[in-house]
């Protein structure tokens, strides 16, 4: 598949931050930026269609069920729920249309937010970018010990922040 990523689940991983989840959608939109940055608005593709399903799926559990916005500390959805046009048929009701608008203002606002922090990280590493392009050109795969080695020759990061997790 296409730019398909696999993500190793971090065993210890228990709890998730509000960083953690915007980090998570920040990554998933990485292609669309990619596409954005490199080849410009007209050359944009559907490749991300599921990205996207994903990227605004957990924006609205930030919002809805995990209290993660600034409607406060609340539960608005039932996980279990039917699900209907990104939205919960049976709890819709339970709150005001106000309330629905506002909460799809803060998915809208969450989503925008890691967009431009995934076009802005696409921008500041190009050149690994480049870099890794060719490679795949050359070898369609990238291990995980290959791609920590070519990102700490052009970052100045912690070893500890690039473990994939």
């Amino acid at each position: 598949a296409r730019g398909l990523t696999w993500y190793i689940p971090d065993e210890e991983q228990g709890l998730i931050t509000r960083a953690q989840l915007k980090a998570q959608i920040t990554a998933a939109l990485g292609g669309r930026a990619a596409e954005e940055e490199i080849f410009g608005e007209a050359e944009v593709t559907t490749g991300a269609v599921g990205d996207l399903r994903q990227v605004t799926s957990r924006a609205r559990q930030m919002v809805t069920r995990f209290g993660m916005s600034d409607l406060g500390p609340l539960s608005l959805e039932d996980p279990g729920g039917e699900v209907f046009l990104g939205g919960n048929v049976i709890n819709r009701a339970e709150y005001s249309e106000k309330i629905a608008a506002h909460i799809d203002a803060q998915v809208r606002t969450i989503v925008q937010h890691c967009h431009g922090h995934a076009r802005q990280l696409v921008r500041e590493n190009r050149v690994i970018i480049d870099r890794l392009v060719d490679l795949l050109i050359d070898q369609e795969t990238i291990e995980g010990d290959q791609l920590r080695k070519i990102v700490e020759e052009h970052t100045q990061m912690c070893k500890e922040q690039l473990v994939v997790s």
